[in-house]
């Protein structure tokens, strides 16, 4: 069976402030670590075939 998943990019500084993004590499704030690191340890464990990333 083939399983996709979706994930979007953490929170931002500038997403809070409503900026436009997409050519800066803007870094994840406190919260969006917070979230990056509940989402690591959730899928740590979990076999992935393929990882596709787009930006």
């Amino acid at each position: 069976m083939t399983v996709i998943g979706f994930v979007r990019h953490g929170i931002t500084d500038w997403n809070i402030a409503r900026k436009a993004q997409g050519s800066s590499d803007i870094p994840l704030n406190d919260k969006g670590l917070e979230d990056a690191e509940k989402l690591a340890e959730r899928l740590k464990d979990e076999k992935w075939s393929v990882v596709i990333l787009v930006i």
